[in-house]
């Protein structure tokens, strides 16, 4: 992004950020709102009915889920969500291809936690 022309706010890193670690740590998607993840909702008639809102009481990642969580922060027209989009991706990538690198280095370091504990 460095070398963009032009400006990109500071928000718009945290924007970037939250997105992807929101994607990341929910895969599955988000909780939706409407039935509470429990794919069902209840009609004007009392009558239990599959929520049409989402699959199995999570909402998927798509370009659009992920415009709306990004506009949470940085509230922008989709036109420019379009070019963050792009680092986006490769943050959602880097994120996922290290995640296992991190769990590795929180065992090691909670193995060496309770080591000390027991010595």
């Amino acid at each position: 992004m460095e070398y963009w022309r032009g400006v990109y706010l500071e928000k718009a890193l945290t924007a970037l950020c939250a997105t992807a670690i929101a994607e990341v740590t929910q895969q599955n998607g988000q909780v939706c709102p409407e039935c509470n993840g429990s794919a069902i909702v209840v009609d004007k008639n009392r009558n239990r009915c599959k929520c049409q809102c989402c699959k199995a009481g999570r909402i998927v990642w798509t370009q659009e889920t992920r415009f709306a969580y990004f506009a949470q922060v940085l509230p922008v027209t989709y036109s420019r969500f379009k070019r963050y989009n792009v680092v986006l991706s490769q943050l959602v990538f880097w994120l996922v291809e290290n995640r296992a690198v991190a769990v590795m280095a929180m065992e090691v370091q909670v193995e060496r936690e309770s080591n000390a504990l027991v010595a």
